[in-house]
């Protein structure tokens, strides 16, 4: 039977805004080197309730509600490369994420015992957590939000040291710690997040408002000299960007 969601989204034309950047650019190097990796949701994936991160209407965003119309999981598929393969794959992205390589990863099911027949689930909301996973046979990735826009190449197929890392910010803020600013605690996801934000607004797509940056934040002082156009060139970017990370840095204190 149709979900509601589901039939919400027909309704609206099948929009699609696209796979979550980090995720299509891991899918794209996967599938260079040979991977099978699905990015599109099946029947079961649109009409599931709640609508999880494969659907482009997702209710299980983290840590901000989903934007519509953005999908924010891949699978990837044994195919001919096997359980093995599969499940060394998965344990490389599981030691990435635990050092803070890569912070946008919300959660992953897969198979840690090398058996396609079963699976974990390993997840960051934000800190590490470990359970069973009834989604076996493949691994599940499935990103936070804010991170839509945000370019962080990864390869897990790369030597030690090469793999890629969250835009030069993880030398700042573990993936694992907490940053607290302003005296309110906020999350590594939530840092990348603001970037993502920032963006959006600098090209405008949103409006300061829009992307939640109120008059007493950091970012609102920045934004507030810088949201004279509509576009901005890459080099003014990171230079905003890089000014965004130093009014948090000062503050960031580390936790569990």
């Amino acid at each position: 039977m149709t979900s509601r969601q589901h039939q919400q989204w027909i309704s609206a034309g099948r929009p699609d805004s696209g796979l979550a950047l980090p995720l299509a650019e891991l899918r794209d190097t996967l599938r260079a080197a040979g991977w099978l990796v699905y990015d599109w949701p099946n029947d079961a994936h649109l009409d599931a309730e709640p609508p999880e991160d494969h659907t482009f209407y997702s209710e299980t965003g983290y840590p901000g509600a989903s934007p519509k119309w953005w999908r924010h999981a891949i699978d990837i598929m044994p195919d001919k490369k096997g359980a093995a393969a599969l499940t060394a794959l998965g344990q490389r992205m599981f030691d990435d994420r635990q050092a803070g390589r890569i912070t946008w990863l919300k959660y992953m099911n897969w198979p840690s015992a090398g058996s396609l027949s079963s699976a974990v689930q390993d997840r960051w909301k934000p800190g590490h957590a470990r359970s069973s996973s009834s989604d076996a046979g493949h691994i599940h990735l499935s990103s936070i939000t804010g991170v839509e826009t945000l370019s962080s190449p990864y390869d897990p197929l790369a030597p030690a040291g090469q793999e890629g890392s969250d835009m030069n910010l993880s030398d700042i803020v573990p993936g694992t710690g907490t940053a607290a600013t302003n005296g309110k605690d906020r999350t590594f996801g939530q840092i990348i997040g603001d970037q993502a934000k920032l963006r959006a607004v600098l090209i405008g797509e949103l409006t300061p408002a829009q992307a939640g940056f109120g008059p007493s934040t950091p970012l609102a002082k920045l934004l507030a000299g810088q949201v004279a156009t509509a576009t901005i060139d890459e080099t003014a970017l990171t230079a905003a960007v890089q000014q965004a990370v130093s009014a948090v840095k000062g503050t960031i204190a580390f936790g569990g």
